[in-house]
């Protein structure tokens, strides 16, 4: 079985937020197990998982896509409490130890986040 690919993109208008997420990611690719997910991050387009900078004055959240899921958004801040708004929540400065933690949480959420559960109903005997 391969493993899934997931994407991860940060909004922050920071060049070195930005940076230091692609980084981290290159450090994950280099340690990553047999069955991890492999994430990439993308600069533009519809991603998995985006990291929200909440120490911007107006934080940018992703839009929705038709087609695709929701983003599924992380908190990213200097304050944990504003990061906390948001499901997910990283504190800056984003340590390996972290933000590796963080990414095994969110590649299990998102295993079963498209998972429903369909209820049935006994056919209406109309006659």
């Amino acid at each position: 079985m391969t493993s899934p690919t997931l994407t991860l993109a940060c909004t922050s208008a920071k060049e070195q937020d930005r940076l230091v997420f692609k980084s981290l990611l290159g450090i994950l690719a280099q340690t990553a197990r047999p069955g991890q997910a492999r994430w990439d991050y993308l600069a533009e387009g519809y991603a998995d998982v985006v990291f929200v900078d909440m120490d911007e004055a107006t934080p940018v959240y992703p839009k929705s896509e038709p087609g695709k899921p929701l983003s599924v958004v992380v908190g990213y801040s200097t304050d944990i409490e504003k990061a906390r708004k948001s499901v997910f929540s990283l504190k800056k400065p984003a340590r390996p130890k972290e933000f590796i933690a963080l990414l095994t949480m969110l590649e299990e959420h998102l295993a079963h986040k498209n998972d429903l559960t369909i209820p049935s109903m006994p056919a209406l005997n109309l006659a």
